[in-house]
């Protein structure tokens, strides 16, 4: 074996064995932090706050909003909003202003806007309906914010969508009950408006202006003197005791 061989295999096991005792050895391991091999010699992990190659030096930089990283270089891991070598600097997230129709009001981390009357939306992007003022003669505009449809309150004397509709020109409302609303068509027939007048289309029974249960016994449909009765939309005969049928005109 040849000197230069010998001392070769003699330097490489002084290198390993100098590598795995520094790790177990107080005096050359991380004193502030955790020891890890590395290729040939070792490596330390430092605790939070602490920095140098062993782990020997004490962060004195100052994180404001912020800590101290584990990190041998002393950086500062900054809480979210601030930003700066010592987190120091809050972050704007109002610049530029992501809030359309509204106030942009920064917080730690985030934004919030604040919607002009009639906006809504993350960033008051949304044009809420009413802005139009689609209701006529003085009636108030409620909902209408996005997809919603708006709704009219209309004041006395006004209905329709968009309080377009003057209760005195329409017939069946101007002609409707003032205490309960009923039409004056009563509720056994339906309105029909006309420009100065409406008109009753009455069910099946029922007739005149309001709707009432047409008087079958006035035509005398009982035959042979039965009796008739009324009632709402028929009538029945009393057959006497020599006749039958439905108006009495079989003999028995």
């Amino acid at each position: 074996m040849s000197r230069h061989y010998a001392f070769a295999i003699m330097y490489v096991i002084v290198i390993i064995r100098t590598v795995c005792s520094d790790c177990r050895t107080p005096a050359l391991s991380c004193i502030n932090g955790n020891c890890h091999l590395s290729g040939p010699t070792y490596r330390c992990a430092c605790w939070r706050g602490y920095s140098g190659r062993r782990c020997e030096r004490t962060c004195s930089q100052s994180c404001l909003y912020g800590e101290c990283g584990p990190s041998q270089t002393c950086q500062c891991q900054c809480y979210p909003g601030f930003t700066g070598s010592d987190c120091a600097v809050a972050i704007n997230y109002c610049n530029p202003d992501p809030c359309i129709n509204g106030e942009c009001i920064n917080e730690h981390g985030a934004y919030r806007c604040l919607c002009y009357p009639g906006y809504s939306g993350p960033e008051c992007q949304v044009e809420s309906r009413c802005l139009s003022f689609p209701c006529m003669n003085n009636g108030q505009c409620t909902g209408g914010e996005g997809s919603r449809d708006y709704s009219c309150i209309c004041p006395p004397g006004f209905t329709g969508k968009n309080c377009e509709l003057e209760l005195n020109m329409i017939p069946c409302l101007r002609e409707a009950d003032s205490e309960t609303g009923d039409s004056p068509c009563g509720q056994n027939g339906v309105c029909i408006n006309h420009v100065t007048r409406y008109d009753c289309a009455c069910h099946t029974g029922y007739e005149g202006a309001p709707c009432r249960d047409i008087d079958e016994c006035l035509s005398n449909p009982c035959r042979h003197g039965g009796s008739c009765y009324n009632w709402k939309n028929y009538y029945v005969c009393s057959c006497p005791s020599e006749y039958t049928g439905y108006n009495c005109e079989y003999g028995t």
